[in-house]
């Protein structure tokens, strides 16, 4: 028997490097993934694009993954004189990033790995958290999870507030 398993090895193994066919096994989890949902889309949107590069300037390891769902506000920015590129983007949208690489740079916002323009979103939307948590399991999937709801805290009011899309609105605690 141990005969036969051997040579069926041997026999993939030829079939493999003639035909080029990679038989690597998928890679392993990380042991973390850290969501972050950011709903700066409030008077926190200068704090947010500067927590953004704080996060990337941690640098990244292998066993941790540093996700982002990420939208800023347009009226505070400008107060700032600042628009969408001040923050390495194209647009205002509702972003996802994966921050891939180690270190800062001299650029504001994201540039550290894969960013992905979703839209302009309700942050205050249950349905666009739940989304956002199953994108970021479904794309980088780790032993365990951890999700950031980072925005102004309403106590029993609610949390996450989106001035664009949803006003003065928060999500509430039931949803």
């Amino acid at each position: 028997m141990r005969t036969r398993t051997y040579w069926c090895i041997l026999g993939v193994a030829a079939i493999s490097l003639m035909t080029g066919t990679a038989w690597a096994a998928p890679p392993a989890p990380a042991r973390w993934t850290v969501m972050v949902y950011m709903a700066a889309d409030n008077s926190l949107a200068v704090q947010g694009v500067l927590d953004l590069d704080e996060m990337e300037d941690a640098g990244v390891d292998s066993r941790v993954n540093v996700v982002t769902q990420a939208e800023f506000s347009p009226d505070v920015l400008a107060q700032y004189q600042c628009n969408a590129s001040c923050f390495n983007r194209a647009n205002f949208n509702t972003f996802r990033y994966f921050i891939a690489q180690n270190g800062g740079s001299g650029v504001n916002g994201p540039d550290r790995g894969p960013v992905q323009d979703i839209g302009n979103v309700d942050m205050t939307d249950p349905n666009t958290l739940k989304g956002f948590v199953t994108w970021a399991k479904q794309n980088y999937p780790a032993n365990h999870y951890l999700l950031v709801l980072w925005n102004h805290g309403g106590g029993y009011n609610g949390l996450i507030q989106d001035e664009t899309t949803a006003g003065s609105s928060l999500m509430t605690l039931a949803d």
